[in-house]
């Protein structure tokens, strides 16, 4: 079951990043191949495109009910977290102080793949609509890795007050991929994250102090 849905998980997320990274490429040929020479500028211009596509896609998908209370859960996960490192008890007073966004998300991850694949593909000219997809594709291991350590990155400066800006687009663009949770989700994500640290102890056979504190959750009343 677990490997099914982690099977399922992967290709959904090869055949998205494959769509996001291929469709940008035929749109930005169509409108501007015969007219631009630069692949620099085209490549820029294909990144612009491919911004464009994601946020109307992620506007249009928060517009429904799911969705939207998905976002939820992931504002109140932020949140969670954010109050765990900060050294907070995880109670729902305390982690609705903070800000649903987040410096090391996945949603940053996404710009960043976004603007740094601007620069990879850049390093490498193409010259024909075959070369520049086949470089897309060979390159698109590149452009994630480079990607990941980059966040890495921002989420080490992120406190330093120079060099924070560097996460900046990612947090905006989580202002489309999470919204403000109830307290019920954030009891939900506190009681889902106390579980998971007591899972990892279990893994480790090293104990862990409970943090929630106030009421339990009851499984049958969701």
């Amino acid at each position: 079951m677990i490997i099914g849905v982690a099977a399922v998980s992967v290709l959904s997320f090869i055949f998205g990043k494959l769509l996001f990274t291929l469709v940008p490429v035929f749109v930005e040929d169509f409108f501007f191949g015969n007219v631009l020479d630069n692949y620099v500028i085209r490549n820029l211009i294909e990144g612009v495109i491919k911004l464009i596509l994601l946020l109307v896609y992620l506007w249009a998908i928060s517009q429904t009910k799911v969705i939207k209370r998905l976002f939820q859960y992931h504002g109140a996960e932020h949140k969670v977290i954010s109050a765990h490192e900060a050294g907070e008890e995880l109670t729902v007073k305390n982690v609705q102080k903070y800000t649903r966004l987040h410096y090391r998300c996945g949603s940053s991850f996404m710009m960043l793949t976004i603007v740094l694949g601007v620069v990879v593909y850049s390093v490498v000219p193409w010259e024909t609509m075959t070369e520049r997809v086949l470089q897309r594709i060979v390159l698109l291991p590149v452009v994630l890795g480079v990607s990941f350590e980059f966040l890495k990155l921002t989420n080490a400066m992120r406190e330093t007050p120079v060099l924070r800006f560097l996460g900046y687009p990612g947090l905006w663009l989580q202002l489309l991929t999470t919204k403000e949770p109830t307290d019920d989700q954030v009891e939900v994500s506190i009681a889902s994250f106390n579980r998971m640290r007591e899972l990892d102890a279990q893994y480790e056979n090293v104990p862990v102090q409970q943090s929630v504190t106030g009421s339990v959750l009851d499984p049958a009343k969701g």
